[in-house]
């Protein structure tokens, strides 16, 4: 079964969903190279509230040479937002699994029962001195989103 979302067609796989598309096709990409989030997996269309939230993200590059690792520069952080806080509700840091070839992020749903809570996930160039951002341009991001809800109890 696939769903779009603002853009972004997602595929629903057992419990997991999967980016098949990149979402920020507008970036200058430098060279014509570019990267993408291949998958974001741990992502549920349901969370209680105040559940451990553990993902594991996924990228690919076009320049197989400079591919998303914090060895060349690449970083991941994801948050949760909605419209009705104006602010982020949680936020983390991906931490590097060399085992994983991909990135952990932990965060944690939020207490207030609400639906369409925003997840964003992006995978950027973190440093201006890196080989990423020498390929593929200073500050170069790519965003996936998906939306989730933290129903009563």
């Amino acid at each position: 079964m696939s769903m779009r979302k603002r853009g972004v067609a997602l595929l629903f796989v057992g419990a997991a969903l999967v980016l098949a598309a990149a979402s920020n096709a507008n970036y200058p990409w430098k060279n014509g190279e570019s990267f993408e989030i291949d998958r974001v997996d741990g992502v549920e269309r349901i969370f209680e509230s105040e559940a451990p939230i553990s993902l594991e993200v996924f990228g690919r590059s076009t320049d197989r040479n400079v591919a998303p690792d914090p060895e060349f520069g690449f970083h991941v952080q994801a948050y949760i937002d909605h419209a009705d806080v104006g602010r982020s509700i949680s936020a983390g840091n991906g931490q590097w699994d060399p085992n994983l070839r991909g990135w952990r992020v932990e965060l944690t749903a939020p207490a207030q029962p609400r639906d369409q809570y925003r997840l964003q996930v992006a995978l950027y160039c973190g440093r201006d001195e890196s080989l990423c951002a020498e390929t593929y341009g200073r500050a170069a991001q790519v965003t996936s989103t998906f939306r989730f809800d933290v129903p009563e109890p």
